[in-house]
Order: structure tokens, then sequence, then C-alpha cells
């Protein structure tokens, strides 16, 4: 004999009012990566004033909306000086930062002491490449190396060479001078830094930006979800001192106090938006969120 139950017990039961979404429903907003799903995403970019800004510390509020992106930005410039300086090249504007924290409300959830030392150590990491296209501009880094071949060419046609190299030197994307035998000149001074990387007496600068991730490397693989609390956001930057030369001098130059033009220092936040059911449903899945700060 077989028994079968009834209709009633096989089926599942039946709540009303729509179910709690799971985790698993929707997409991980906040997780830097792809997302399985056709969602739209809208972007609203402030820049946001310091609200504490002196030459050796600022602070940051973020507004609690959106979800803030990884890669927003903070800038820095220099003020007006006659001394032609520099960055240094393997570290770039973060030697001016000598400490960085993120706040929730009053409690720290990252913090970096001596950053400018960190930074310098990343940057021996990096490739050439980014290096040479990208960081000259953007963070002032010049550390990108090539091999310098005797490959110059003149009106005799002596001294090329494409398998002697004379030096390995930097590339700063400029040709080197080659003296009138195709050798690689004792002088290279299209290897020295670029007139927009340089101290200016009339405008100012130079300018240039650090990423929040840089700042705190948790954020490389998360973003802040600001829309879900209910504290205010803030970033606090401690600078080097000016005495401690935050810029290196060009040759016959004096060192001076390498103040900041605080009119410019100034924090481009990338606000992220998703459908706001999305959103909603997220928000309710995910009342709880546990970061790995690292």
């Amino acid at each position: 004999m077989s028994y079968s139950p009834p209709d009633s017990m096989n089926s599942a039961t039946k709540t009303t009012g729509d179910p709690m979404p799971t985790p698993t429903a929707i997409p991980d907003l906040v997780r830097i990566g792809t997302i399985p799903t056709n969602t739209a995403i809208s972007i609203d970019t402030d820049i946001l004033d310091p609200v504490v800004n002196t030459d050796s510390f600022c602070r940051f509020q973020f507004q609690n909306k959106g979800i803030l992106h990884s890669h927003s930005k903070i800038t820095l410039r220099f003020d007006k000086q006659a001394n032609r300086a520099f960055a240094p090249i393997n570290v770039g504007i973060h030697s001016v930062i000598e400490r960085c924290r993120l706040l929730v409300g009053t409690k720290t959830i990252s913090e970096i002491d001596d950053f400018n030392q960190y930074m310098s150590y990343k940057s021996a990491f990096m490739s050439n490449e980014h290096q040479k296209e990208r960081e000259q501009v953007t963070s002032g880094r010049m550390i990108a190396h090539e091999v310098y071949y005797d490959n110059g060419s003149n009106v005799s046609g002596a001294g090329q060479s494409n398998t002697s190299a004379s030096f390995i030197g930097l590339d700063t994307g400029m040709n080197v001078s080659f003296t009138a035998s195709g050798e690689v000149g004792s002088t290279q001074s299209n290897l020295e830094a670029r007139p927009y990387q340089l101290t200016n007496a009339t405008y100012g600068g130079p300018e240039y930006q650090i990423a929040l991730a840089d700042l705190f490397p948790f954020l490389y693989s998360n973003q802040l979800p600001l829309y879900m609390m209910t504290e205010p956001v803030t970033v606090e930057l401690t600078f080097a001192a000016p005495a401690k030369r935050r810029l290196c001098v060009t040759s016959g130059g004096s060192a001076e106090l390498f103040k900041f033009d605080l009119t410019a220092t100034k924090l481009v936040a990338d606000y992220q938006y998703f459908p706001q059911e999305i959103m909603e449903q997220y928000a309710a899945a995910n009342r709880d969120m546990t970061f790995l700060l690292c």
C-alpha cells in the first residue's frame, strides 16, 4: 500500500505581504566589480570645501547620500613660490601627508600613520607604464625607468647602436639629448621636471590629487554606502610640517616653507545611485555590514 499526503501538506506555507529580501536576491552594491544585472547607474559629483582648513590639518565631511565612489579625489595645490621646486619623484604629492583618518561619527574605522613613508614603499611596485602615463601628471611621481640606447642620429651617422645602452634613466615621456657623435649627452636637460611639475611664482602650483582608496586601502575592494549611515562620515588629513621640505628644491634654490594654496584644497566626491527599489532592498537586507579593513 502507498500513502499520498493531501495537497495541503505538500504545498508551501504562504504568507501575506512581500517577504524580506535575502542578501543573494540583489546585487552587492558596495563591492567593486561587475554587477550581474542590467542596472542603470547615475553619478552625482560634489566639490566639497573642507570644514577645517589650515596649512597643517584639514577635515572633510561627506553628505550621507548615495554610495561613495572609492576613487573620489582630494586636490592640493602649493602656494606661489619663487623657488623652483618639485614633489619627491618616488612619492609625489603623498609626501605632504603624515596621517590620514576615516571616521564615522567619533569612531575611527581606518587610519594610517607615516602615510608618506607607506606610499614611498608602495610606489616601488607600480608599473613603469602607470608611473609614466598617469602618475607624473596626477600625483607628481616620476620614477618610471627606461634603458637609454646609443641610437641617436647625426650628420655622419656614427655612434648608433641598438644593443649598447649608456645608462638606465628616468622616463618622463620626452626624448633625451645626444652629442655630435650620437652618444647620450652628459646633460639630459629634457629629463628634468616639466614646468607643470614645478612651483610657480605667478600662478602657484603644482596641483595634484590623491584618491581616497590610496588613503584608505580597504576602499579598493569596497565602497561606502553613505545613504545607509546615520552618523557623519569625515576624512582628516594631518600634513607634514613645511620646515621638513615638502618639496625638493632644484639646483641653486634655497630651502623655504612650502605652503598650500588653501583655496584649492577640495574633495571631489562622486556618489553613485542605483534604482531606488534596489537601494532600498539592499539597505533592508544589510542592516549590519562588516568590512575587512586591510
